[in-house]
């Protein structure tokens, strides 16, 4: 038995890395041919993800206005706007430093996407003026393509009040959409 395993342990090894080599030359292959059965992406901050996604949805034009749930929700938001909210939302949120990253308003609801260095940025939800009151929820993470309904109901369930159309605005935005190539 043990000349079988002297004999069988170096074989073994040969083959581990005769598969390991092969693996590599296929993976550098596919790379550079631009086969890989999957896609690599560029890692983003959060406001390189903004910034895409707002280049995105101008680009896109008319195919993304029939699809876009936020027709009627107003996202504007000015440097003023942001000087003015980030210092108050720092204080509630009990951090030392805040940038308003986006804003969504519609009726009297407010969602603020915001960096607070501490977590993943947050979307926190206002009932009401959130220069005068408190956050009703917060939601952070990521989301997958899939999962905009998912991101509705609990949006629905979890904010209670809500305007339907904000809901659905939020859980548009935060899923991913697919690219065509």
């Amino acid at each position: 038995m043990a000349k079988i395993s002297k004999w069988i342990t170096p074989r073994l090894a040969d083959m581990l890395g005769l598969a390991l080599l092969l693996g590599l030359v296929w993976f550098f292959a596919a790379l550079w041919s631009g086969t890989l059965p999957f896609t690599i992406e560029p890692v983003l901050s959060s406001k390189d993800r903004i910034a895409a996604n707002e280049s995105t949805s101008s680009a896109s034009g008319i195919i993304e206005a029939s699809n876009n749930p936020c027709g009627g929700v107003d996202r504007n938001l000015t440097e003023e706007q942001k000087v003015k909210l980030a210092p108050i939302i720092a204080s509630e949120e009990k951090v030392h430093k805040v940038d308003v990253l986006k804003l969504f308003r519609y009726e009297k609801w407010q969602i603020i996407y915001i960096e607070n260095y501490v977590s993943d940025e947050p979307y926190l939800f206002y009932s009401d003026d959130p220069m005068t009151s408190k956050p009703v929820a917060a939601w952070s993470g990521a989301a997958t393509i899939y999962e905009e309904s998912a991101i509705k109901e609990w949006t629905l369930k979890n904010v209670p009040g809500i305007p339907n159309k904000l809901a659905s605005c939020f859980a548009w935005h935060v899923t991913p959409k697919p690219i065509n190539r």
